[in-house]
């Protein structure tokens, strides 16, 4: 983590989230250390740096000294579990694990006062990357409102999938289709 975010700390451009640098989870929230940030352009990001003992599989593998190893997972905020549970188990997604995540680590994590964030994965599959619904108790005012951007709005962002169809689409079936979400994310799945 030192040498990843001493990388990104000499990229211009971005701003933190998080407080005072990376952040070291206790073991009831994984036990990761992560740092959060935003790029030049505005998108959240996160680094991740699992202890050896929990490294998950698809990182165990010899990745030729990059410290970046891949994309784990993508996460949204949302206002109601169930009900974003629901709607990504009707796209094939399952509960694959969970926390809920307190204390001052949080707290620089995110660069909030005192949260309480219910963190609930899904997957697809036993790889990732997987998706993370972040359900804070007391939810952050967004930093921009969304409720009226279109599909085709430069601020428009969108998780995109990839759909393995068991027959590949005809001529005039759409290539894809997008979603949205309970809490209006934005989800573009693309027919192979």
């Amino acid at each position: 983590m030192d040498e990843a975010f001493g990388q990104l700390s000499a990229v211009a451009g971005w701003t933190a989230i998080s407080e005072d640098g990376p952040q070291q989870l206790p073991e009831k929230s994984g036990g990761v250390t992560a740092f959060k940030f935003r790029d030049p352009e505005g998108h959240p990001l996160e680094l991740l740096a699992f202890p050896r003992a929990k490294l998950p599989e698809q990182w165990k593998h010899e990745n030729g000294g990059n410290r970046f190893l891949g994309i784990d997972h993508s996460a949204i905020s949302t206002t109601d579990t169930k009900r974003s549970i629901a709607f990504y188990h009707g796209l094939g997604l399952s509960v694959s694990g969970g926390s809920v995540n307190t204390g001052i680590e949080q707290e620089h994590l995110d660069g909030l006062s005192n949260p309480q964030v219910t963190v609930t994965a899904l997957s697809a599959g036993a790889t990732a990357p997987h998706l993370e619904l972040l359900c804070y108790r007391r939810r952050a005012t967004p930093a921009f409102d969304v409720s009226n951007v279109r599909d085709n709005d430069i601020a428009a962002t969108r998780m995109v999938w990839q759909s393995r169809a068991a027959s590949a689409p005809s001529d005039g079936e759409p290539q894809s289709v997008t979603l949205v979400d309970p809490d209006g994310h934005r989800v573009l799945i693309i027919r192979t």
